[in-house]
């Protein structure tokens, strides 16, 4: 048996791919296929210690625990989610930590470990398309909740400095606005969980074309159609709305001294609350 190693890991459904497989949806497999990929080799080149595959419908990533660990495996799901989302391919998932091995064995791949099991029963939980994070993070790195987010948030004024090591960039500058895309955020609106922010990176991505960027407009044309098509996926879709209500109306309000893109995203802001 091979040895266990304490690390974070996150178990990341991709909902509705069943019905994709069913309904022999090519262009979509291969879509969510191409981004997956596409994101792993990003990833092998800047955090080669990160593990990764998929199984399924299923995609697991694994890390050797530490704070700079934590905040590369971070940034990776929040990446790739953002990128497939932008595709109206929605995922739901949880990250936890515990003893982990994940590698080769024999002609195949094998994950097992309590790590794994947290994670993999926490996801049920997520209910909505968000990778939520074990409670039990924040006393292994932080010693309250409100510090533990500030770690992982660009808007905290300790943060500019210390992400500026990552290649992803979290920082940029309009004007004299700090605007930033956080790692870690909060739902307000159903419960207290934490989860990964991935939409201030689209978010963020459409700032760094000074507002011209198309990946909000483009999450608003998935909703569009989303919120209407069957009422069971209702509730999923209209969290995702509220998600982008708040993210936006949150950005707008801190765009202070740039008049243009500030009212760019409160009128997108109104426009998800108008779906």
């Amino acid at each position: 048996m091979e040895k266990l190693e304490k690390a974070y890991v996150a178990f990341i459904d991709v909902l509705g791919f069943k019905n994709i497989v069913y309904n022999n949806n090519h262009e979509k497999l291969s879509k969510f296929f191409e981004i997956t990929k596409t994101s792993f080799e990003l990833f092998d080149q800047t955090k080669a210690k990160l593990k990764k595959f998929i199984l399924s419908d299923s995609i697991i990533f694994a890390i050797e625990q530490g704070e700079n660990n934590l905040k590369e495996i971070l940034i990776a799901i929040r990446n790739l989610q953002a990128f497939l989302a932008a595709e109206n391919i929605w995922v739901r998932g949880a990250i936890s930590f515990g003893d982990v091995y994940m590698g080769d064995w024999g002609d195949g791949k094998i994950i097992y470990g309590d790590g794994y099991i947290k994670a993999y029963e926490l996801e049920k939980k997520a209910v909505y398309p968000r990778v939520i994070i074990d409670p039990r993070f924040i006393p292994l790195v932080s010693t309250d909740r409100k510090s533990f987010m500030e770690k992982f948030s660009c808007f905290s004024s300790s943060t500019s400095g210390e992400f500026n090591h990552f290649p992803d960039i979290n920082v940029i500058r309009l004007d004299d606005d700090l605007v930033a895309s956080s790692i870690i955020s909060t739902d307000a609106t159903n419960d207290d969980d934490l989860f990964i922010a991935y939409g201030s990176r689209l978010l963020l991505a459409d700032l760094q074309f000074s507002g011209d960027g198309k990946h909000i407009e483009t999450i608003y044309e998935h909703l569009k159609v989303e919120l209407y098509r069957e009422y069971s996926h209702s509730p999923k879709y209209n969290w995702v709305k509220k998600y982008f209500v708040g993210l936006l109306s949150n950005a707008q309000l801190r765009l202070t001294v740039n008049p243009t893109i500030r009212n760019d995203i409160f009128l997108k802001a109104h426009k998800f609350s108008c779906l």
